[in-house]
């Protein structure tokens, strides 16, 4: 089993919830986006998205403007695979949310 470095993702306090909830959406809306079955999602204090060889975690810190972020598989290759993915979708939300916000 290989487990990445937790990743400290920086975002606004006022976003985190929203931000977090599109988050949500997009998995649900494409169960496919990180190329592997994901079995479950766990809502406990953030996303814990399962898949049969590991999982990707987001939560939302109470103190700091950051999401914290982990992610396990079988193989590190895998791992990488979720990571990126997911920081491709935190990307994209926190931009979509921001961009609402300046309007």
């Amino acid at each position: 089993m290989c487990t990445l470095d937790e990743v400290r993702y920086s975002c606004k306090n006022e976003y985190k919830k929203e931000v977090l909830k599109k988050v949500e959406a997009e998995i649900k809306k494409d169960k496919s986006v990180f190329g592997s079955e994901i079995t479950d999602i766990v809502k406990l204090d953030g996303l814990r998205i399962i898949f049969p060889d590991g999982f990707a975690l987001i939560r939302q810190s109470n103190t700091e403007p950051v999401f914290t972020l982990r992610f396990e598989a079988d193989k590190k290759k895998q791992a990488v695979h979720y990571k990126n993915v997911m920081i491709d979708i935190l990307d994209n939300s926190i931009k979509e949310i921001s961009e609402t916000k300046v309007k």
